[in-house]
């Protein structure tokens, strides 16, 4: 695997500029910048599907995401159970739900808008090609997963992954191993799975085009509290406690192992 972070400096600013212009407050685009820096956690915790297939998701990335050097699965192909096919029915019905939760933790900026810029693809787009430079793909949800751990983890650290590159890969066989393995993963419709991971990727971008935005208005109070925003939504939402792990060769280990 090459020697990529999944962020990307250029691309996160790019998003960050398109998503919130350079001024301070509402965008033309509909994001509530205070918003989204100061009451992550509220946002994030308003966008997750209420639904029994959330439980099935948080579980499996709790057990796999953080694991001892040594005892982590190696060589786990691709199998049926970790893909989804993305459809138009499925994509639509995730989007409408989502901007139907970001609005309401948004007062200032109006759902149709914020569904707008959902469906011009510009978020999705930028997580694919963040997943793509580091050899995955976004109709993956081993792939999704990773990606939206490594994005949450850089956010909240303020650490580059690029130097554990096969950390990358130590993680999606992580992932890989345990849906295999999983029968109410398996269980899961395509449709969950996409909700899943389109609930993940919006998520991720968003963390990482606010904290873009924060490093260039030099908004560090807000960097902080994005941080420990992260931190929470990580923690509530899938059981994984970001600030007691680190990231190595060998993908998530508690702190304490060296």
């Amino acid at each position: 695997m090459q020697k990529t972070s999944l962020r990307s400096a250029l691309g996160a600013a790019f998003l960050a500029a398109t998503l919130f212009g350079t001024a301070s407050g509402v965008s033309a685009k509909g994001f509530d910048f205070p918003a989204l820096a100061s009451g992550f956690s509220n946002v994030a915790q308003s966008v997750m599907p209420d639904a029994d297939s959330h439980a099935v998701v948080s579980g499996l990335l709790s057990r796999a995401a953080v694991g001892r050097v040594g005892q982590r699965p190696v060589n786990v192909p691709p199998n049926r159970a970790t893909g989804f096919v993305p459809t138009a029915s499925a994509t639509r019905a995730a989007r409408e739900r989502l901007a139907t939760a970001l609005a309401e933790v948004q007062p200032a900026a109006s759902r149709a808008t914020i569904l707008k810029e959902l469906n011009s693809g510009v978020i999705q787009a930028e997580f694919a090609r963040q997943l793509r430079a580091a050899h995955m793909t976004p109709h993956d949800m081993a792939d999704v997963m990773t990606g939206f751990l490594m994005t949450a983890w850089e956010v909240t650290s303020g650490q580059d992954t690029a130097l554990q590159t096969f950390g990358y890969n130590a993680l999606r066989n992580a992932l890989r191993a345990e849906m295999a393995a999983d029968p109410e993963w398996k269980a899961l419709s395509s449709a969950q799975k996409q909700d899943a991971a389109e609930t993940m990727t919006v998520l991720a971008m968003l963390a990482l085009a606010t904290r873009e935005s924060l490093v260039l208005h030099k908004d560090t109070p807000r960097q902080e509290q994005l941080r420990a925003g992260v931190r929470d939504v990580v923690l509530a939402s899938y059981g994984i406690d970001l600030s007691g792990v680190q990231f190595t060769q060998a993908g998530f280990i508690p702190t304490e192992v060296n």
